[in-house]
């Protein structure tokens, strides 16, 4: 179905039409094997007398294997026609002796019935409930196979409507709904079968009403799956009681009546409140949904836009503030070469002032690198992740320990940038805040996940304590969760006082690795070339 989602429970319709094939055609074939092997209770089911003809089992059977076919084996579509035709024959046919009177000698071509069966006009002979469902069912399961398949439910509609009327008088014994000769005479478990193989053919086709009404997720269709089922059981219940009570003599009709309206209408009513609440909840969520999606839709907007400021940034520090520290170290160096013989405590202030502006140098460098690794986009993020926490270790004088699988696939850009500042933060943290001497970042896959844990041993915080929350001004922890939520992941803390931090980041991600830019692959084949 284009542009709808479905319900979850209906993801896999043919579960259900391949069972409703496999019982209609069990229906079929023991009621066959009941004529031909003269065993009653296959052809009567609760002993009423009225049977199944061998006719309507027949077609039956050829309708259940048209669905079981089309769950099973949809490429034999020439053999699914056959058997829809098959059935709807034997159905039309019996339909036109009712309507015309005429006999054309089928009912008892296979088997013969002995005549004054109960609600039966004629010997051998489905009623005409049985003949148009099973025509209706035929033509649908025929359509089903043609470029007019959308029209298909539509036809097994009928069908569904007789056999839940049979159905309804078996369940309340009201015998004119199935005993009538000719006009509503049907074995239960014709009418049984009739509505299986409805429901099958209906919920074949799950993208065209009614399936794509009942499966849908608008408010609409959770409204009816809610009501719908206990309409049913309310309905029935409070028949039920009003027959019960007319039964025992409690009560004269008109009472029994109007008790069955009142319970109808009590129980409707908290039926539509329940479902009213239910739909209310599930527009709550939709809008928080939407607020979600559109504080995401900000924040990456806002990310986006710090990133284009950080890359500009970065590009500055390195292109002039970094060559310019670079020229002066030069200039010293020069200085110290000419002074070192003549003027040697000179040229050792000199070698001073060269350190420092070495350590500077090495500084903008990393911060540079900070505020935009270049080699993400190339390298991707393993590589730039575990180059960074090399450099990061190096430059404050921390111990750090890296870990990941040497063969670690490439992602989306965001999911990597997100990803990689999520460590930069964490390492930050740990350095400003926890006074870490020792940390350790490992990066796997994991279930298909791709799961970050960056670890400590400074001092730790209690992670429901609200001040440790928005530690750091409140962009440490709080911009690692929005990161982490924006590429649809989560955050996880492991900390308490004096026992150092663990942060987990847990990132779903597709198992195919992303591929990597063509500027970028032209710039390695230059590189790898000269």
């Amino acid at each position: 179905m284009k542009g709808e989602q479905l319900a979850p429970t209906f993801k896999r319709p043919y579960v259900l039409v391949g069972t409703a094939g496999f019982f209609a055609l069990a229906c079929g074939a023991t009621a066959m094997l009941g004529w031909a092997a003269d065993v009653p209770r296959l052809i009567d089911w609760d002993g009423d007398g009225i049977t199944i003809k061998f006719n309507p089992a027949l077609a039956i059977a050829l309708l259940g294997s048209a669905l079981v076919c089309h769950t099973r084996f949809p490429q034999w579509q020439s053999l699914i026609r056959a058997l829809a035709v098959l059935g709807a024959l034997i159905g039309f046919a019996t339909l036109l002796q009712h309507l015309t009177g005429l006999n054309f000698r089928i009912d008892n071509f296979f088997v013969t019935e002995a005549p004054g069966a109960r609600a039966t006009g004629s010997p051998g002979r489905m009623g005409a409930p049985a003949s148009t469902s099973l025509t209706f069912l035929g033509i649908a399961l025929f359509l089903s196979t043609t470029a007019y398949h959308r029209h298909a439910s539509k036809a097994a509609i009928p069908a569904l409507l007789y056999s839940s009327l049979s159905l309804v008088g078996y369940a309340f014994r009201a015998d004119a709904l199935f005993t009538l000769p000719r006009i509503t005479g049907i074995a239960l478990q014709t009418a049984v079968a009739i509505f299986t193989l409805s429901i099958g053919t209906i919920a074949l086709h799950r993208e065209v009403w009614p399936m794509s009404f009942i499966v849908g997720r608008d408010a609409g269709s959770r409204m009816f799956r809610a009501v719908f089922p206990l309409t049913i059981v309310v309905a029935v219940f409070a028949s039920y009681l009003s027959l019960l009570g007319l039964d025992a003599g409690l009560y004269d009709t008109r009472f029994g009546a109007a008790l069955q309206t009142l319970i109808e209408i009590i129980a409707f009513a908290l039926v539509l409140g329940w479902a009213a609440g239910s739909l209310a909840h599930h527009e709550q969520e939709a809008v928080k949904m939407r607020q979600v999606r559109t504080e995401n839709e900000a924040r990456r907007r806002i990310a986006s836009a710090q990133e284009a400021e950080r890359r500009r940034l970065a590009r500055d520090l390195h292109d002039h503030l970094g060559q310019q520290i670079t020229s002066i170290r030069l200039r010293i160096r020069h200085f110290i070469h000419q002074t070192h013989q003549t003027h040697p405590h000179l040229a050792a202030s000199l070698s001073e002032i060269e350190d420092v502006a070495e350590v500077l140098d090495g500084d903008v460098s990393l911060l540079a690198w900070e505020l935009r690794p270049v080699s993400l986009d190339k390298d991707g993020l393993r590589s730039s992740v575990e180059n960074f926490v090399e450099a990061w270790g190096k430059n404050y004088g921390v111990e750090t320990e890296f870990y990941s699988p040497e063969a670690f696939p490439r992602f989306e850009p965001e999911v990597e940038l997100n990803l990689y500042r999520i460590v930069q933060e964490a390492l930050n943290n740990s350095l400003k805040h926890a006074s870490a001497k020792r940390v350790s970042v490992s990066m796997v896959m994991v279930d298909n996940s791709i799961r970050i844990a960056v670890e400590d041993d400074g001092r730790g915080f209690d992670p429901n304590d609200a001040i440790h929350q928005s530690f750091g001004g409140g962009q440490g922890l709080s911009g690692m969760y929005e990161r982490a939520s924006l590429i649809g992941g989560k955050l996880e803390i492991d900390s308490s006082p004096d026992t150092g931090t663990t942060v987990y980041a847990t990132i779903p991600i597709e198992t195919s690795a992303a591929p990597m830019p063509p500027a970028i692959r032209r710039e390695q084949d230059i590189e790898k070339t000269s």
